[in-house]
């Protein structure tokens, strides 16, 4: 089992049993590896996991970065967004995770600098929040 799947199963076995979750990594690239649903809302995040800690630089859009979003995940993920719905990018390690909402994986960023670094619990605790309370955050009316 690669680091991605790990990570990926280390925040399942924290989350909500009642929440819906799907594994989309069988439908072709560029789909978003998991899609979740809510009672108003639905999230799609794109997992990406490095074995041991974060780098202090991750390029995620660029051509051979160290994490990699394919054009295609790319396209998936801001569509999902324009279509008015929540896209996640979540770059994993044993070290911790990070959160990339609203295209902000269009850029590199650096999680000691800029970014809160949560434990896989924590970003259980958010996807949660976010599925089971609604997502108004994310609606055009808030803004």
């Amino acid at each position: 089992m690669g680091p991605e799947r790990k990570y990926i199963n280390r925040v399942h076995y924290k989350l909500d049993s009642t929440i819906y979750k799907e594994c989309t990594t069988g439908m072709g690239g560029g789909v978003p590896d998991y899609y979740y649903e809510g009672f108003h809302t639905q999230l799609r995040i794109e997992y990406k996991a490095f074995p041991n800690k974060l780098p202090s630089i991750i390029e995620i859009c660029k051509p051979k970065s160290n994490v990699g979003l394919t054009p295609l995940q790319r396209r998936w993920l801001n569509r999902h967004i324009e279509n008015d719905h929540a896209g996640w990018v979540v770059v994993g390690s044993a070290s911790g995770g990070v959160i990339l909402e609203r295209g902000e994986w269009e850029d590199a960023w650096v999680p000691e600098e800029d970014i809160t670094v949560y434990s896989p619990a924590a970003i259980a605790e958010r996807i949660e929040q976010f599925i089971l309370r609604g997502s108004e955050e994310y609606s055009g009316d808030s803004e």
